[in-house]
């Protein structure tokens, strides 16, 4: 089961819902029901949470887009009950790119919220801008769309991992120190934040707050880990991570013939074959399902629920390590100039970096890769 809900696709970049954003709309529907809010109203806030999802879009297809000048691809953007992360096939070459490309998503959360506020009629007040607060209708609709949006900009400014700010502000430590530094002192502030505002958020009530503070906690970690097994592997082709620890069955055999085989290996995931070309991928609890459901005569190939990403032997692992790590125990097909030769597996590339470290006498680097295993 995926824990995110695929929406739809803008321009190639497809966009999901992780799970945890429902549980905040839940709770914005109860609080607005408990606030004794009428029909007409609770429709106002209804459409005023559409407004703020479609404004939280155009923060991270800013990104995008930009991104896209350098030749770099955001492949999906994942909704999070806080903020929005989007996925990109490599890394900024730079500083002066990750300086733009970050600062694109707050540029147009602060244009948006600009444009909103003045055709509202409203002023800039912080008094006024309070209004959004209140109840959501017909007159302070678009400002308090705009004063929302405003916040975005803000929040996504706070120098943490992996929110905007966190990202601007290693560019610009980019500038005097090396990445892996500057991404380590980021990481290192980002968690000081984290638990001030969680802490803040517990002793004023502010449950968005605390939120905020358990978010860029829980992603901190995951940033840098990341960042620096990118910058291990930089110098690593795909066809050099291959393995050839592997099980296939063919896409032919039924699910009695595939379970007969399940008894003599262990294998989490098998290669489904047609012949010598890899056609997909099953997991075993698939296979073990299907036969607990007595589908003794179906062929196995009907267990595949997905297209199966195969990856050219020639790519740098920095570039499909995005896919590798949404995915870590799961294995894929490797392809060189049309030919099956083996399969790669985010586990396998840790493992082969952690030996690596090991004989080069870097125990604490192999240490630290150890843990992600």
């Amino acid at each position: 089961m995926t824990s995110s809900l695929k929406l739809f696709k803008i321009k190639g970049v497809t966009i999901l819902l992780h799970y945890t954003f429902l549980l905040l709309i839940g709770w914005a529907v109860i609080m607005n029901i408990y606030a004794g809010l009428r029909v007409v109203e609770l429709g106002w806030s209804f459409l005023f949470s559409i407004a703020i999802f479609i404004s939280l879009i155009l923060h991270e297809l800013g990104h995008a887009i930009v991104a896209g000048q350098f030749n770099i691809n955001a492949k999906q953007i994942r909704f999070y009950p806080i903020a929005g992360i989007a996925s990109i096939d490599k890394l900024p070459e730079n500083p002066w790119q990750e300086l733009a490309i970050s600062a694109a998503g707050p540029f147009i959360s602060v244009l948006l919220g600009s444009l909103f506020i003045l055709f509202s009629g409203f002023s800039f007040s912080f008094n006024e801008m309070r209004a959004y607060s209140g109840v959501i209708n017909s007159s302070n609709f678009i400002y308090s769309l705009g004063v929302v949006n405003l916040a975005i900009c803000i929040i996504n400014l706070i120098p943490a991992f992996p929110l905007d700010g966190g990202r601007i502000f290693r560019a610009l430590l980019g500038f005097k120190y090396n990445y892996i530094r500057a991404t380590s002192i980021v990481g290192h502030i980002g968690k000081v934040l984290a638990f001030l505002l969680i802490i803040g958020g517990l002793f004023n009530y502010n449950f968005l707050l605390s939120l905020l503070g358990l978010f860029i906690l829980a992603f901190a970690s995951d940033e840098v880990s990341y960042f620096n097994i990118n910058q291990l592997v930089k110098d690593i082709s795909v066809r050099d991570a291959v393995t050839y620890d592997y099980n296939n069955i063919s896409a032919t055999m039924t699910i009695n013939q595939a379970a007969n085989i399940l008894a003599q290996n262990h294998s989490r995931y098998f290669i489904v074959m047609d012949g010598s070309s890899p056609v997909g991928i099953v997991n075993r609890m698939e296979i073990i399902k299907a036969v607990a459901d007595m589908k003794y005569n179906d062929p196995v190939s009907g267990l595949m629920k997905e297209n199966t990403l195969t990856f050219d032997a020639s790519l740098p692992v920095s570039q499909v390590m995005d896919d590798l790590s949404r995915h870590e125990g799961k294995i894929f097909p490797v392809m060189d100039n049309g030919q099956f030769i083996g399969v790669i597996s985010f586990q396998n590339i840790i493992e082969q970096l952690i030996l690596q470290k090991s004989k080069k006498g870097d125990y604490q680097k192999a240490r630290s890769l150890a843990e992600l295993v």
